[in-house]
């Protein structure tokens, strides 16, 4: 028996126009909108679904849970998907989208922002027993290509597999420039697919402190996505100590770091205001990592330091020495002079954090992000609807 994940109140559902459209994410995503509801959290990783169901009549919020843990069906598929993995370089939540199928299979539209919960739709869609239209969020699907593999063949398999599943969507989203030219250029899809929209922050929870500080100066770092590169940091010596919230397991001998985890959204934020600088080291790939971060802290006022990547997410829109300060790739002598520089000129810290609120709030909002993801909905819902008079 196929069992559907319950619609919270609030959340948008609408019997009237039931399985309209459905944001079918990560599990946990309903208990992030309750936060925000209470004041105790940001609606930054909802993707804008506060926003689009009001501009969209009967959307909703499925979590991916599944009835299936634990069970020898699930073993079976756990042990099919290791086998499938150095073929497709993916994890399939195949036993989520058994378990919500009911609900699935009644929408116009559905909207994925992860590949291991999208890709399984996709492929419904191939094989003809999936009709909704599908919006997906794509994060890192490319990143395979970012790194020189040493079986081309494998390498090969999997771009031809995230090409002919691609196919499918109705509208492939990417949060930066970078993500877009390689899913182009290298998966080979339509550039009439892809779309670039600028992720958004909640500025109305992410917001500059009004106490001054009185704790020792720090440095911050925060960050546990495959993107980060802590390795080049902590090569770096620092005159002040260095933070890092992490769920990476790293292993720090140097006294001057300490290792954080497990914090609230409003513990974070204290962290933010009270930084001396936030650091966000990345590897150069072509993912905007890094990207939710930087735009939490530069809109509680933070100056931050960036690495300069091939996927950083808007060039023409942050400016080196305007909004944010950047540094070459794998390069720990430059995040030295760097920080030492700006350490040295709190005032330019300080210019630097006022104007990266203004553009946060001018160009980087959680409620811009989900009115154009919006009107993307709106239009799918419309070519649905048109098909099926």
């Amino acid at each position: 028996m196929m069992s559907e994940v319950a619609h919270k109140p609030g959340h948008g559902f609408s019997s009237k126009c039931e399985g309209r459209l459905l944001f079918f994410m990560r599990p946990g995503r309903g208990s992030v909108e309750d936060r925000v509801v209470q004041g105790a959290g940001p609606s930054d990783f909802l993707y804008g679904y506060r926003e689009v169901r009001k501009l969209v009549q009967g959307s909703s919020l499925l979590e991916a849970e599944t009835h299936l843990k634990g069970t020898f069906a699930a073993r079976c598929w756990t042990c099919l998907e290791r086998v499938m993995y150095p073929i497709v370089g993916f994890n399939l939540q195949v036993p989520a989208v058994y378990s919500n199928w009911k609900a699935l299979s009644r929408a116009r539209v559905i909207v994925t922002n992860i590949d291991s919960i999208g890709m399984p739709l996709m492929l419904c869609r191939a094989l003809g027993c999936l009709k909704a239209r599908l919006i997906h969020i794509s994060q890192g699907t490319t990143n395979f290509l970012d790194v020189k593999s040493e079986v081309p063949l494998r390498t090969m398999s999997q771009s031809a597999w995230v090409r002919s599943l691609y196919r499918e969507l109705e509208r492939v989203i990417v949060l930066g420039e970078g993500a877009r030219r390689s899913l182009v250029e290298y998966i080979r899809l339509d550039p009439g697919l892809v779309t670039c929209l600028q992720f958004g922050v909640d500025t109305e929870f992410w917001t500059p402190g009004v106490d001054e500080r009185h704790e020792p100066p720090y440095l911050l770092s925060v960050g546990s996505d495959s993107g980060r590169d802590y390795g080049t940091l902590m090569r770096a010596s620092f005159p002040i100590p260095l933070k890092v919230v992490t769920r990476i397991p790293l292993d720090v001998s140097n006294p001057g770091i300490e290792l954080v985890s497990g914090l609230t959204d409003e513990a974070l934020r204290d962290l933010y205001r009270g930084a001396a600088l936030v650091l966000i080291p990345l590897h150069d790939i072509s993912q905007p990592s890094g990207q939710s971060v930087a735009l939490q802290a530069m809109a509680c006022g933070c100056a931050v330091v960036v690495t300069r990547t091939r996927g950083f997410w808007d060039p023409e829109g942050l400016i080196a020495g305007q909004h944010l300060e950047m540094v070459n790739p794998g390069d720990s002598g430059a995040w030295e002079n760097t920080v030492d520089r700006l350490l040295k000129n709190p005032q330019m810290c300080s210019d630097i954090g006022k104007r990266a609120r203004g553009r946060v709030c001018e160009r980087y909002t959680a409620s811009r992000f989900g009115a154009e993801l919006g009107e993307w909905c709106r239009l799918a819902i419309e070519k649905s609807e048109s098909q099926r008079i």
